[in-house]
């Protein structure tokens, strides 16, 4: 029974605390990169604090909008992120002084495409397997199909590259395939076919700077001053944290030693100055995050809601894992940013549009609509029966 009731807004309350630690820290490992620039010291964290109250309005006003709009606009809206992800080849694209292009500039505004691209794709995905459900465990009627789409969703992501974005979006994709009831087989033919395409990413001179990374994150200490630098930085962050963490604003690796301390390693800064305790919080809320948005695809109404929710959740579950690994050495440095705490307008905005969509699968809930049901019912028993009706 599908029926309209009050949102889980416990999982917004978790965003809520996530994103007033996200400006506190963002302020905190900003300010030198500030300074550097000449700009305002509280600069950055301004501008966090700006997307963050916007994001916070996007989630509640995408959370009034009826989720089934994106299964019926599915194709519309994937074709319009892949074609906005191919933008950053044109003249509004750039690199901002990096090898990549992976960004759009429209004038004094920029945005990351890939980010359109995920929700894109897992809106697409949940709709497919919707459409193929009979036949999404026949070879070629189904699991094809489904790799094609992966494949086609990832290309112009790692064209810019980004390799590890497309591992973000590719899990999420996939995880929506196997939580839909994807054949044991297909998964098992599917690790091979990812280390496959893992090697051929690795290869050929124009990808030798991922080897670096992976060499240098094996033994980051043996080039210290090149390429194992920022991994050797993190490292010192976290190790100096302790267990109460410097204080906020006491980090020191973020002043000039740690590149990107307000981004891609900003959990970095947490752990320094936070200490163990500081960071074993900040993962408790992502976990309790995952916790709660797996519960709402359980109960969505629908299976497209199930889809939808769960892809959502492992997207910002997967890049969450990504980005903290880094920064404790468990994973090769990437340049995937932590949700609702890094620094980024578009990163925010995108996520936080994701929890409002969530929001609504929640308001649509099957549990929440059988309890309605259910009380209602109890509830016309107690008018029928008299007090003191032996039968009743």
């Amino acid at each position: 029974m599908q029926t309209k009731s009050k949102a889980d807004w416990r999982i917004l309350w978790v965003v809520v605390l996530l994103l007033i630690i996200g400006v506190v820290m963002v302020y905190s490992a900003s300010w030198p990169t500030a300074i550097q620039e000449s700009k305002d010291q509280f600069y950055y964290g301004k501008r966090q604090l700006i997307f963050a109250s916007i994001g916070l309005g996007l989630a509640l006003f995408v959370s009034l909008f009826d989720y089934h709009l994106y299964q019926r606009f599915a194709v519309i809206l994937y074709g319009l992120s892949l074609l906005v992800g191919l933008l950053v080849f044109s003249p509004i694209g750039t690199n901002q002084d990096t090898f990549a292009y992976r960004w759009i500039r429209l004038g004094p505004l920029e945005f990351m495409p890939s980010d359109l691209i995920k929700i894109g794709g897992v809106i697409m995905i949940s709709k497919l397997l919707c459409m193929k459900d009979k036949v999404k465990n026949h070879f070629t009627k189904g699991f094809l199909p489904v790799v094609g789409l992966i494949l086609l969703t990832v290309t112009p992501v790692l064209l810019q590259p980004d390799f590890s974005t497309s591992i973000v979006i590719a899990a999420a994709m996939g995880c929506v395939y196997f939580f839909s009831g994807m054949d044991g087989r297909y998964f098992l033919l599917a690790l091979p076919l990812g280390g496959v395409a893992g090697v051929l990413l690795l290869s050929g001179e124009k990808n030798a700077y991922r080897l670096e990374r992976i060499r240098s994150f094996l033994n980051p200490l043996e080039d210290y001053l090149d390429t194992g630098w920022q991994l050797s930085q993190a490292l010192f962050a976290v190790s100096s944290g302790g267990l109460l963490g410097l204080g906020i604003g006491q980090g020191r690796q973020k002043i000039h030693y740690l590149s990107q301390a307000h981004n891609d390693f900003i959990f970095a800064v947490i752990a320094e100055e936070l200490g163990f305790v500081g960071s074993v919080f900040v993962i408790g809320l992502y976990m309790l995050l995952i916790f709660r948005g797996l519960e709402i695809a359980v109960n969505a109404a629908d299976k497209f809601g199930t889809y939808l929710a769960s892809g959502i959740t492992v997207l910002i579950g997967a890049q969450s894992l990504i980005n903290i690994g880094v920064s404790f050495g468990a994973i090769p440095p990437t340049g995937v940013t932590l949700p609702f705490l890094s620094y980024g307008g578009t990163s925010i905005l995108i996520t936080m549009g994701m929890i409002g969509i969530l929001l609504n699968i929640s308001k649509m809930s099957r549990r929440r609509g059988e309890d309605h049901e259910g009380n209602r019912e109890r509830r016309r028993d107690r008018r029928t029966y008299l007090p003191g009706d032996r039968n009743h």
